[in-house]
C-alpha cells in the first residue's frame, strides 16, 4: 500500500504543492523557523484552509487555527 493509498483509504485528502506554496512559505514572517511548518502555514493561507497545530507559533500568521 502507498502512502497516499493509506492516506485515501483514512478519509484524508493528499494536498498538491505548488511553486505558490513554496514562495508563499519564504515570505511569511519570521515568526517560525521549521521549513514543514512554514510550506503548511503557507498551503493554508493560499488555500483559505483551516489549520490544526498546537503549535504557539501559529497563531501570528493570520490563519484560522484549531488546537488539538
Amino acid at each position: 500500500m502507498t502512502f497516499q493509498d493509506a492516506c485515501l483509504g483514512s478519509g484524508a485528502n493528499v494536498l498538491p504543492i505548488s511553486d505558490a506554496h513554496v514562495i508563499e512559505s519564504r515570505q511569511l514572517p519570521d515568526i517560525h523557523q521549521d521549513p514543514f511548518d512554514r510550506l503548511l502555514i503557507a498551503l493554508a493561507r493560499i488555500e483559505k484552509y483551516s489549520a490544526v497545530s498546537s503549535d504557539k507559533y501559529w497563531d501570528g500568521y493570520g490563519i484560522e487555527l484549531a488546537r488539538p
